[in-house]
């Protein structure tokens, strides 16, 4: 038996660590995901000096355009208002840039490629048997928020496309394995993953999921058994589609809990028997796809027009009207309006505020056609000119995010990466040993189909742990494009300290904005204990590493204001205005600050500023109205 190498540990712990991601909240949190990005960037220096890689092609491009996205966010910080968003936003790119060249360098091996796909898909199976446990056994109440499955992840939209993410390893090993008990397993277990999604009620899984059956059936070979695998699996999940539909139809009511029981406990007795069944099934299946008429028949691109017939039925049944073309007409007003009102299940609305945000985007675009507005920025505009009363930081979706804030070039950057994938995965289904490799191209495209098309109407790419899983796939698919470069010793050097230049630069703005949203948490929990001297120094620590922060000077400021030192208090807001013109938040708590000092007028000056840079605010609008509310 082949002993385990170390690099096999590693690429097995980063599928797990991405896979359990969702337990920590998706490493949302600055102070966590900033850390990672740091070390990650040490990780990548200390392999390219030890294995230097030498990535060609797709790989090459792919690496390239995520590096450029750094740099260039980076570099925003030139144009940008707010330079506390512009180093969030490039610290972002850096780590997946980072991993994605961590895992070229990794993945060198087939096998390797296999046990990152497996780790991930085997997190979010215990995942789903997590949930799926806790509805069963005491109704899972607090996984759900308004009917809707909301944990661990906490973020509604990102949870369901996580578990949809980690539907594809578990299709492509119920369509491949060879022992039928494991096909078996594994088609139950995507049963649970796909029930959990419905459960979730989220709209923009839906086209995510289509676009991502109709590429691979018409990309991949082996579309036999991927077709029977996937109409197994919808029949698993149809015939309790009822069960799972009524945990969000009675939400609210005495009925609630027991329907959360019952849910969870007919997604396990339909794992058990469609996953037992396709196991029975599976061992046949070799001698049909060999002797069965019917099965010769699906084999090769006949498949195709049934997988998208099969698609079509099931949007057909949730999408159900008399009147077709009036029913698009409806959403696409829905859509618009900015609404969220509708029958008893979120898939047959059209409302919602997308609109609105991606009209913000195109206006960037259009006012700042070259360079957008910077990292992270876009919430600046989005305020001012706004439709609807959510507040929300980003447009809900990568590419109109992109284009927004890093304009044309960024745009050019994401679609180099994206076509990157696209030409390696393409290219991988043409080779001759493609049958060798419908597995790891089902889970891999799978993963990243996923990904691309759910962020792109949804904020996935902001949650890294989720992102770290396409990043990954994406690594699985570019790997074939990366040899280990054979250089002397002097040249590794030599190359090492030229990215190192780079490499460091980065980590060392990671570091210092984790840390400083680490110290300035610590500062927000000692103001709400009522501590003011600890949080005043706790917040003077956070922006002695990242002084633009305006969050931190809000917290340095109130705790001078708890202490009665309004001067000090109000010479941070201002240098909070200095920073950021354009952001409401420092006129109204300047506001605030005069307010308690007895100066209405000049309150009232700023409240009118604030209320002009969010005009739809009603608590800016109430304080202007009644200064003493």
């Amino acid at each position: 038996m082949r002993r385990p190498a170390p690099e096999d540990a590693l690429t097995a712990g980063l599928g797990a660590l991405f896979g359990v991601s969702v337990l920590f909240d998706g490493f949302y949190d600055l102070g966590v995901w900033g850390l990672v990005c740091a070390g990650l960037a040490a990780m990548l220096l200390g392999l390219l000096l030890a294995r230097p890689a030498r990535p060609a092609g797709p790989a090459l491009l792919a690496v390239a355009a995520l590096g450029g996205l750094w740099i260039w966010s980076l570099c925003s910080l030139l144009w940008a208002e707010s330079a506390d968003g512009a180093l969030i936003g490039s610290s972002r790119w850096l780590l997946y840039a980072a991993t994605l060249a961590i895992l070229l360098v990794l993945l060198r091996e087939e096998r390797r490629r296999v046990l990152l796909l497996g780790s991930m898909g085997a997190a979010v199976t215990l995942v789903a048997l997590y949930a799926t446990a806790r509805m069963a056994l005491d109704g899972g109440a607090t996984l759900f928020l308004d009917g809707r499955l909301i944990e661990p992840l906490g973020y509604i939209n990102g949870q369901a496309g996580y578990l949809l993410m980690g539907f594809w390893p578990l299709v492509a090993l119920a369509e491949r394995a060879k022992r039928p008990p494991v096909a078996g397993l594994a088609l139950g277990a995507a049963i649970l993953v796909t029930s959990l999604a419905v459960m979730s009620q989220t709209r923009a899984i839906l086209p995510a999921f289509a676009i991502s059956v109709v590429v691979l059936m018409i990309a991949v070979p082996g579309r036999t058994h991927r077709l029977l695998a996937l109409g197994t699996i919808a029949g698993g999940v149809l015939v309790i589609s009822r069960v799972l539909v009524d945990v969000y139809t009675v939400r609210g009511t005495p009925e609630a809990p027991a329907a959360l029981q019952n849910a969870g406990v007919a997604m396990l007795l339909s794992a058990a028997v469609f996953g037992a069944s396709w196991a029975i099934v599976g061992s046949q299946l070799h001698f049909m796809t060999q002797w069965s008429s019917a099965a010769r028949y699906l084999m090769g691109w006949r498949a195709v027009p049934l997988a998208v017939a099969l698609v079509l039925a099931i949007g057909a049944l949730v999408f159900s009207s008399n009147d077709p073309v009036q029913r698009v007409k409806n959403e696409w007003s829905a859509f618009k309006a900015a609404e969220d009102t509708g029958p008893e299940t979120r898939f047959l609305r059209g409302g919602g505020r997308r609109y609105d945000y991606w009209r913000v985007s195109l206006n960037d675009l259009r006012n700042h056609p070259v360079n957008g507005v910077g990292a992270d920025n876009w919430s600046l505009s989005y305020y001012p000119s706004r439709r609807t009363d959510a507040d929300t930081r980003q447009p809900h979706s990568l590419v109109f995010q992109t284009v927004s804030e890093l304009g044309s070039v960024g745009l050019m950057g994401l679609l180099a990466f994206v076509g990157a994938v696209g030409w390696g995965f393409l290219a991988l289904c043409r080779r001759e040993d493609v049958l060798q490799r419908i597995g790891v191209l089902v889970a891999s495209g799978g993963i990243f189909l996923m990904w691309l098309a759910h962020t792109s109407v949804d904020w996935l790419h902001v949650i890294p742990g989720v992102t770290g899983m396409a990043i990954a796939a994406a690594a699985v698919i570019l790997s074939s494009w990366s040899r280990e470069l054979a250089v002397g010793r002097g040249a590794r050097v030599a190359l090492g300290v030229g990215v190192a230049l780079c490499l460091v630069l980065g980590a060392v703005i990671a570091v210092r904005l984790a840390v400083a949203d680490n110290r300035r948490g610590g500062a927000e929990d000692a103001l709400a204990s009522g501590d003011a001297r600890v949080a005043l120094r706790r917040a003077n620590a956070a922006l002695g590493l990242n002084g633009e922060s305006l969050e931190t000077l809000y917290l340095r400021a109130g705790a001078y204001a708890r202490l009665n030192d309004y001067e000090h208090a109000r010479a941070d807001l201002l240098r909070a205005i200095e920073k950021e013109p354009g952001n409401f938040q420092p006129y109204e708590f300047l506001g605030d600050v005069e307010q308690r000092r007895g100066n209405a007028a000049e309150a009232r000056r700023l409240y009118g500023r604030a209320h002009a840079l969010n005009p739809r605010a009603a608590s800016i609008a109430e304080k202007l109205t009644s200064p003493d509310s």
